[in-house]
């Protein structure tokens, strides 16, 4: 009996994948590529929301609006928990995680460590700035 043609291809070390494996593999890619987009996505609503005619961030000065996200309460300048509760996003620890690896955090620190949420959080504000946005360069190191 023979077996039916899947469509195939070739990963970087010559090993031939399934069709399946593929699809799993861009599954995953969109997964983590998307954090950071969505986190971007929703610092420009709030930014659209609270500065009428700004279309990107670099038309305003962060600091001066996360401080007015923020109000009393919460420390979106040293917590990243703090930072992705204050733009909507999910700060969970599991989407914390997901979020560091997709920025390159490195991947020896403890899930959840005070050590790795200021990684992340220096990470996160540094895509940002890369991404146009004005962030202060003493919250980036």
């Amino acid at each position: 009996m023979a077996e039916e043609n899947t469509p195939q291809a070739m990963d970087v070390a010559g090993e031939c994948l399934l069709y399946d494996d593929i699809e799993l593999q861009i599954i995953k890619k969109e997964y983590y590529m998307s954090i950071f987009s969505d986190i971007f996505d929703k610092i420009m609503g709030k930014i659209k929301s609270l500065v009428p005619g700004a279309n990107t961030i670099s038309d305003v000065n962060l600091t001066v609006e996360f401080d007015k996200l923020a109000g009393k309460g919460l420390e979106w300048r040293t917590s990243v928990v703090d930072f992705l509760k204050m733009i909507g996003a999910n700060s969970s620890r599991e989407n914390r995680d997901a979020l560091a690896k997709e920025l390159g955090v490195d991947a020896s620190f403890k899930s959840g460590s005070a050590e790795k949420n200021e990684a992340l959080r220096k990470a996160l504000f540094k895509k940002i700035a890369a991404n146009g946005g004005n962030i202060p360069a003493s919250l980036l190191d």
